[in-house]
């Protein structure tokens, strides 16, 4: 038998849904829960069984970002690393670079001393 006049609620997936509690007349004890199902309590039902899989979906995508976000403060710095060690590489190109002009610098007048010292030499004979 149905108690008509009493309207309760309990918890299905999250959601008060109404019930109807069944009450046996002779003891006085509620006996079940019974609730009609009705088309608008599926679609609730249903709604939430799709808002909890998009929670579940939304907290992986969250991890995936807060992964992705390392990975890229990681190449940041590593990027950052790399820029500093091609300029310091850059530095010594250009260092060796200027010394072997001025060794060329130095041998060309080495060579113009030892051409004019071995002209000396042989107007000498």
């Amino acid at each position: 038998m149905l108690s008509e006049g009493v309207n309760k609620f309990r918890l299905i997936c999250g959601l008060l849904l109404p019930a109807y509690e069944v009450v046996n007349i002779i003891v006085s004890t509620t006996v079940a829960f019974w609730r009609p199902e009705s088309r608008i309590s599926k679609d609730v039902e249903a709604l939430a069984v799709q808002l909890t899989e998009r929670e579940g979906d939304l907290i992986y995508e969250k991890a995936e970002v807060k992964k992705l976000a390392s990975f890229l403060q990681q190449a940041t710095k590593d990027a950052l690393k790399v820029a500093e060690e091609r300029a310091l590489a850059l530095r010594e190109i250009e260092k060796a670079r200027v010394a072997i002009v001025k060794i060329e610098k130095g041998l060309q007048k080495h060579d113009v001393a030892s051409s004019i010292r071995e002209e000396a030499v042989l107007s000498q004979y």
